[in-house]
């Protein structure tokens, strides 16, 4: 996972969005950070990014339903933090 992130320092934490199969980059910090700053980082792309991420999940949730009477599950949203 790191080489897809591109990370070029540790320590590395990031959020991540998940979408149904889709996974992008919310935000990210790399090398020695405190734990002030990590807060700071990761509040402010969850205030960003909220926004979008509760459309996806009415859209993934509405998929779910539509998919459950198709004999289908649909995929999830979600936020992911990952540490390298």
């Amino acid at each position: 996972m790191s080489t897809s992130l591109r990370v070029t320092r540790y320590p590395y934490v990031c959020l991540l969005a998940l979408s149904g199969t889709n996974l992008r980059l919310v935000s990210m910090c790399e090398g020695l950070a405190s734990p002030s700053q990590l807060l700071q980082v990761l509040t402010s792309a969850h205030e960003q990014h909220s926004g979008v991420l509760v459309a996806e999940q009415v859209a993934a949730q509405e998929l779910v339903s539509v998919s459950f009477f198709n004999g289908r599950l649909g995929g999830g949203v979600g936020l992911c933090v990952c540490v390298c």
